[in-house]
């Protein structure tokens, strides 16, 4: 049988982000990518124009005909859009399952979830094995101020307590101007520092999407959750060095040439 991994996500026509993004890095990792589209979005890379949730019955019916057909090894779940979706969504299955808390568009400018989905999503978290929030998403659901990264640490702790398997707090947003990144990790043996990787130029669109990505694809190997969160930062560092184009008008992204 050919490995499913399934993203549960919106829309990016870019390609960019989103669950496009999610499928190419399942196919970089050797597995078939199965989707479950929460939300259509105008966008490009510029930014976004356009969020339209779709009705929960909509979700619900794909749902329902990926897991009635195909064996997925693990799920990757990105935006949610509605409290419904979210609620939909956070039925437990049985494979690792990796949120990437996307509350805001990547510039920052667009918010993308209210305060029902925020509470929806932290009602959620006994059922994820990984939470990928940046610093923002993580004051957000948290309701604590994070501005450097002892307030990332106890965030990311927080959010263990909450219920969630464990947690990276991606500190991007923290490291600007430094010359290395130093994101949060938590588990249940407390939260710490990971290994510092080389801070990137210029930013681009979609790294969240990859990134939880492939920490799915990394626990659907067998990895554990550490393990596979450090190899993902890895590849995702990899793609951002090497990888990293002007394609439209807007932010870089990752080309796979």
């Amino acid at each position: 049988m050919i490995p499913v991994l399934l993203t549960i996500a919106g829309t990016d026509p870019s390609g960019a982000a989103g669950l496009q993004a999610d499928l190419q890095v399942f196919r970089d990792f050797g597995f078939h990518g199965a989707s479950v589209v929460t939300a259509v979005l105008a966008q490009n890379t510029g930014g976004v124009r356009a969020v339209r949730p779709l009705v929960r019955a909509d979700v619900e019916a794909q749902l329902a005909a990926v897991f009635e057909d195909l064996d997925v090894a693990a799920i990757k779940v990105g935006l949610t859009a509605s409290e419904s979706i979210a609620q939909l969504v956070m039925i437990g299955r049985d494979v690792p399952q990796v949120w990437d808390p996307v509350l805001w568009s990547g510039d920052g400018v667009t918010v993308l979830a209210g305060d029902d989905v925020v509470a929806a999503i932290v009602r959620a978290l006994p059922h994820v094995d990984v939470l990928t929030p940046n610093a923002p998403e993580a004051s957000r659901l948290t309701g604590r101020t994070v501005e450097n990264l002892d307030d990332a640490l106890g965030a990311a702790a927080r959010l263990v307590e909450l219920g969630a398997g464990a947690v990276l707090l991606k500190c991007g947003h923290l490291s600007r101007g430094l010359e290395t990144i130093r994101d949060v990790w938590a588990d249940a043996d407390g939260p710490r520092l990971m290994k510092p990787l080389p801070a990137i130029e210029a930013d681009a669109r979609g790294t969240g999407c990859q990134l939880s990505s492939a920490i799915a694809a990394e626990l659907a190997r067998g990895k554990l959750p550490l393990e596979a969160a450090e190899s993902a930062r890895e590849y995702l560092s990899d793609l951002l060095w090497f990888k990293r184009r002007k394609l439209g008008r807007g932010r870089d992204v990752v080309v796979r040439t």
